[in-house]
C-alpha cells in the first residue's frame, strides 16, 4: 500500500525525533548524575531521590513532546491541549506513561492513593483498563486550569458555581476535583442513598457518611441526639421510643 506524501513526511518527521531522542539518551547515559540533575534544574524538572534511570527517563520526558505523541494522548481521552504550558503537558504524559507500566496490584494501590475515597464510598476495579482509565481522568482534572476544570463539571452536569468565594484558586480546583470524583466513583454511597452530588468536597461527604452510620447504630437516645443536632429541647421534639 502508498503513503500519502502527508504520511510519508509524518513518518519521516517521527523518525528523525526517534533518532535525536536515541542520541540525546545516549549522552545522558554517559554524564556524571550530577551533570543530569544540573539540566534537570534547567529545565524545571523535579531530580531530587531519583537514580540515574529515572533522571534520563524525565530529561527523555521533558525534552519535548511531538505533535503525533500529543495526539496519541488526546485519543485515550487525555486533554493535554487544554492545558496552559508545554510543561504541563509533558509533566502530565510523565506521569500516565509511568502508571502505564505498573502491574495490577501496583496500580489498584495506586488508585486508592490518588482518588482516596473509603472502602465504604466505592470500589477500587479489578479491570487494569478501568484503572488506568480512571487514573488517566483523575491526573487530568487535576492538571487542568480552573477555568477549563469548571467547564469539565459544566459537561459533567456538575456544580461548579458554588464555591466558597473566600476560597484560593488551589481550594476551588481542588474542591471541584473532588465533585467530579464523587459523582464519577462513589457508588456505594449512592446506593446507600448518600446524596453524593449535593456536597462542597469529599470531607463534607465523608463525615456525613460517618454520621449517618453512626446514628442508624444507635439502639437509644435517638430523641436526645436529635436534640443535640438541632439545638432543640427534646420536648420540643415529640415522643420517641428510641
Amino acid at each position: 500500500q502508498e503513503l500519502s506524501p502527508d504520511s510519508a513526511d509524518t513518518m519521516e518527521d517521527r523518525e528523525q525525533e526517534t533518532l535525536q531522542k536515541l542520541k540525546a539518551t545516549a549522552l545522558w547515559m554517559e554524564l556524571p548524575v550530577q551533570a543530569l540533575k544540573e539540566q534537570c534544574r534547567d529545565m524545571g524538572v523535579s531530580c531530587e531521590g531519583v537514580d540515574r534511570q529515572e533522571l534520563v527517563a524525565r530529561l527523555g520526558a521533558a525534552e519535548s513532546l511531538a505533535p503525533w505523541q500529543v495526539a496519541a494522548w488526546e485519543e485515550k481521552g487525555v486533554p493535554l491541549n487544554r492545558l496552559g504550558s508545554q510543561q504541563e503537558r509533558v509533566a502530565l504524559a510523565t506521569c500516565l506513561t509511568r502508571l502505564e507500566k505498573l502491574d495490577l496490584e501496583m496500580l489498584r494501590q495506586a488508585y486508592r492513593e490518588a482518588v482516596a475515597l473509603p472502602p465504604e464510598a466505592g470500589s477500587v476495579p479489578e479491570d487494569k483498563a478501568e484503572l488506568l482509565n480512571r487514573l488517566r481522568l483523575l491526573h487530568s482534572w487535576k492538571a487542568l486550569p480552573l477555568n477549563e476544570l469548571r467547564r469539565e463539571c459544566h459537561e459533567a452536569r456538575i456544580s461548579n458555581r458554588s464555591l466558597d468565594a473566600e476560597l484560593s484558586e488551589e481550594e476551588k480546583h481542588s474542591e471541584l476535583v473532588d465533585r467530579l470524583v464523587l459523582s464519577r466513583w462513589a457508588e456505594k454511597w449512592e446506593r446507600a442513598d448518600v446524596p453524593v452530588g449535593r456536597f462542597s468536597n469529599l470531607g463534607a461527604a465523608t463525615r456525613f457518611a460517618q454520621q449517618t452510620t453512626r446514628i442508624a447504630s444507635l439502639e437509644v437516645g435517638l430523641q436526645s441526639e436529635l436534640a443535640a443536632v438541632t439545638g432543640l429541647p427534646q420536648e420540643a421534639l415529640g415522643s420517641n421510643s428510641r
